[in-house]
């Protein structure tokens, strides 16, 4: 007779319900995995016939069959070793099968009999959730990951031997504690503090920060674009638990892999920090927005709730710049396949930096030929340049700031107060004030539609009127019309006013005209 567990098999970020059954039978001494396994699947023979035997387990003589339903999915990953081994176990008589039909099961085995933690326990958890009554058991601490999700009983077990005890009743543990969720103290973040100047691109951030509008950041080599920009998590506010969980999660489908980033601690499975990600410009389109082979998160969505940094962004390969274009609208990214259709989230903020031309030097001051004053770059070549950056991409970028070389002397000057702490107040005070406006904390300026536009970013006739003056004279479409809105809004949110005013609307424009510039 055959006897049936549960485990669960991770396709994207979520996790999907396998049934995994084994019967022993007949004499001949053979050990079959059937069900699309892959290598590492197909592989647990050898694992779970060691752990079985240094257990102190007879692992049978005859010929063991294992299914994992259902048979058309593909199983990737180690997470079957244990509900593989105890399905064996319970065929053998050495655990009543109803025992482990209340249970899931996710956990590598060692040779030994330990039991490793196995990746997806969120997602796991997530799917245990939705069954009242299912117990999850892993290792220690996959389960203190899992029971920080409402509603989940987990326990965690270190080796085989204990897991039996506990199915065949001989010993009780305990449910885990649930995982720290409070940030822990490490590193003091980067701030604001040892910027030197570069007030305007300051606030640029702030805005950005405060609405998750794109930011697109413009200079010469040696500016400061990238010490801004990895400074900008620290204005950010900190993140919820469903937050937490959401990141953590496509963390977690990455499996040991996804906690290279420094988002957290090595000894910390969640992501506590708001992500930031800054690949390298050569990455492909997949590195960026998600699939191979296996469909695995890419770039955009490992940014979720975070920033995504592109630096030389006219350096990346036109085709991966394009593929930004659905997620910076849509804030998700699907991956269509033959067989499936994946859906990743991707609600990151956008911040670019670029040169301003090949030479980075124009718009600096000195004595050039052509393009402007320092510049040795043709007119050809700026157009070409500047070509490299499709009018759709400029079009979802919100904000564009000039960022100018900060004079030597400056550098000599006593620096004025760090104004992290009063950046990140002002931000936390905008996005609550969002959160009160939409009755969403994870809802922001930068996603209002058309009708959520005309109830909350009503403007006066003379500000209607500028703004269609500079729509006419720029040839603004309909969307960057509405982003222009959509900043002033945040701004009047980052001033605490109710009404967007006139000046407000002026320094969206100045943002907007530059991009347009460029």
């Amino acid at each position: 007779m055959a006897v049936k567990t549960k485990s669960a098999a991770l396709v994207g970020i979520d996790a999907i319900e396998v049934d995994i059954e084994a019967e022993i039978f007949g004499s001949l001494k053979r050990f079959v995995i059937v069900g699309l396994p892959d290598g590492v699947v197909r592989e647990a023979r050898e694992r779970v016939r060691c752990a079985m035997e240094n257990s102190g387990f007879h692992f049978p003589h005859s010929e063991v069959v294992v299914s994992l339903a259902p048979a058309s999915l593909p199983k990737y990953g180690a997470g079957f070793d244990l509900a593989i081994a105890l399905s064996i176990l319970g065929a053998c008589g050495e655990i009543n099968p109803e025992a482990l039909c209340r249970h899931m099961f996710l956990g590598e085995l060692a040779l030994d009999g330990s039991i490793k933690p196995a990746g997806g326990a969120l997602a796991c958890a997530r799917l245990a959730a939705k069954s009242p009554g299912t117990v999850l058991v892993a290792a220690e601490k996959s389960a203190r990951v899992a029971a920080v999700v409402n509603r989940v009983e987990a326990v965690g077990v270190r080796t085989l031997l204990e897991a039996t005890a506990m199915l065949q009743k001989r010993i009780t543990l305990p449910n885990v504690e649930p995982a720290n969720l409070e940030r822990q103290e490490g590193e003091p973040a980067l701030g604001f503090g040892d910027v030197v100047a570069q007030e305007g691109a300051k606030r640029a951030i702030e805005i950005a920060a405060a609405g998750g509008h794109n930011l697109l950041l413009i200079g010469p080599p040696g500016a400061g674009k990238t010490m801004l920009a990895r400074r900008m998590t620290s204005v950010l506010p900190p993140m919820c638990k469903e937050e937490i969980l959401e990141v953590s999660q496509i963390y977690g489908a990455l499996h040991a892999a996804a906690y290279e980033s420094g988002c957290c601690p090595a000894e910390q499975p969640l992501v506590l920090q708001r992500p930031f990600r800054a690949p390298h410009h050569s990455l492909s389109i997949a590195a960026l927005v998600g699939g191979g082979s296996i469909p695995a998160p890419g770039e955009v969505s490992l940014a979720h709730r975070g920033i995504l940094f592109l630096d030389e962004f006219l350096e990346i390969r036109r085709d991966a710049v394009e593929a930004l274009r659905e997620p910076l609208e849509s804030k998700q990214i699907v991956i269509a396949r033959a067989r499936m259709r994946l859906c990743f989230p991707a609600d990151f903020t956008l911040v670019a930096a670029a040169n301003p031309c090949p030479c980075g030097k124009r718009g600096v001051e000195g004595n050039g030929a052509a393009g402007a004053p320092g510049c040795q770059c043709s007119a050809a070549a700026l157009h070409r340049y500047a070509s490299r950056l499709s009018g759709p991409i400029v079009d979802r970028i919100d904000l564009s700031v000039w960022v100018a070389p900060v004079p030597l002397e400056c550098f000599h000057q006593e620096h004025s107060d760090d104004q992290t702490p009063q950046m990140r107040e002002r931000v936390c005070g905008a996005r609550c004030r969002q959160a009160e406006r939409f009755s969403r904390p994870d809802f922001l300026n930068c996603r209002m539609t058309t009708r959520e536009i005309k109830t909350y970013c009503k403007i006066g006739e003379h500000s209607q009127q500028m703004l269609e003056r500079a729509a006419k004279k720029f040839s603004l479409s309909a969307r960057s019309y509405t982003k222009v809105l959509k900043v002033a809004r945040t701004i009047a949110d980052i001033e605490g006013e109710k009404k967007v005013s006139g000046s407000h609307l002026a320094e969206a424009l100045s943002y907007r005209l530059r991009t347009i510039s460029y």
